[in-house]
């Protein structure tokens, strides 16, 4: 199933209506992040594996100046949609993450080495259309995976702070605005 948005267009200057472009979107490039443990093995296997997996994430991201987009967490792999210059800046987080959740993984299971040599495959994303799939794969991995039977049943994912209405919010601020308190 194709995830689908209605036409996008911007107005110009002039009145009439452009069509959107992926460069509209964001600074530098989008892409698909997805790594995996060696042989399919369960990474996470409680509800605190998947905290510090999420801190992890966003740790990496912040360390590395990567912008997330979207994620999931399964139980063997991670799936990000992220914003950065190039793909060496998105291998940088990655290979961070992985290096973090690794020393977590062998500290509380003895699990050495298991994201050394694990898949990663960072794809970068060239249209508008290959983004709107991009986010419902996604999305749509718990359902996919039988673990839930909506995205937004899922609690290790983006998919709530993306689609919920934040509207009745009294105080809505950027990460980006927030202090290190």
């Amino acid at each position: 199933m194709k995830f689908r948005l209605p036409h996008l267009s911007l107005p110009e200057n002039n009145g009439h209506m452009k069509e959107l472009r992926l460069k509209d979107l964001h600074d530098g490039n989008l892409y698909h992040v997805c790594t995996e443990g060696l042989e399919q093995t369960t990474l996470m296997m409680d509800d605190e594996d998947y905290r510090v997996s999420w801190n992890y994430l966003a740790l990496a991201a912040w360390r590395t100046g990567v912008e997330i987009v979207a994620f999931v967490l399964m139980s063997n792999h991670i799936h990000e949609l992220i914003t950065c210059q190039d793909k060496q800046q998105a291998e940088k987080a990655i290979k961070l993450y992985k290096q973090l959740l690794g020393q977590y993984l062998k500290s509380k299971y003895g699990l050495t080495r298991i994201l050394h040599g694990s898949h990663d495959s960072i794809v970068c994303i060239d249209t508008i259309q290959y983004l709107m799939n991009c986010i419902a794969y996604i999305f749509r991995n718990p359902v996919s995976a039988k673990i839930c039977k909506r995205p937004g049943d899922y609690m290790w994912s983006s998919y709530t702070s993306c689609f919920n209405d934040h509207s009745n919010r009294t105080i809505v601020r950027k990460v980006s605005e927030l202090g290190f308190r």
